[in-house]
């Protein structure tokens, strides 16, 4: 049974504001990635900071933050650049959010791209612990990013990993609800 999710004008102020915060403090990931650890003076994870967290009705947790994904490639995977990186998860173990909850989610947050045209993976997934949907979409327009096939390895992979909770096809339905708008 999906939960429902309600996007108020107070939810929408609270996005502004970590949005706003979150361009104002881009997280140096392409650093921290070098090392491998945190170190003196590094920012703490954005899901440690209240500034980068909204609470949804009823019970969703989303974490917002921009970074630095830098440009060279690490361990086979190329560099993003700058990117947004949403969080979402909901406070009830073992399950994750809907993804077409987490669509309109990443819309509210000014992600130019459907869910299924982002990178997207799901993290701590286990009976007993709150997994979260992540989301990176890279702010700029590179080429690298932005073409019809990266976009296909995209959709296949975002399509896997929802596929079995979902009836419907999810890119069309995510495409139904932005064309209603």
């Amino acid at each position: 049974m999906s939960i429902p999710i309600i996007i108020d004008n107070r939810v929408r102020e609270n996005i502004f504001r970590v949005v706003e915060y979150a361009w104002k403090n881009i997280v140096p990931i392409a650093e921290l990635s070098k090392s491998g650890e945190l170190k003196e003076g590094m920012p703490a994870p954005a899901g440690d900071k209240k500034e980068h967290v909204v609470l949804i009705p009823q019970c969703f947790r989303v974490v917002f933050s921009i970074e630095n994904q830098g440009e060279e490639t690490i361990e086979e995977k190329p560099g993003l650049g700058m990117c947004r990186h949403l969080s979402m998860s909901i406070n009830r173990p073992g399950r994750i959010p809907n993804p077409i909850a987490v669509d309109m989610v990443i819309e509210e947050f000014g992600f130019e791209n459907p869910l299924y045209r982002c990178v997207v993976w799901v993290e701590g997934f286990g009976e007993k612990t709150f997994p979260a949907i992540n989301v990176l979409e890279p702010v700029d327009h590179n080429a690298r990013f932005h073409n019809e096939d990266t976009f296909k390895i995209l959709e296949e992979s975002c399509l896997s990993i929802f596929a079995p909770m979902l009836e419907e096809n999810l890119i069309e339905t995510i495409k139904k609800r932005r064309d209603m708008k």
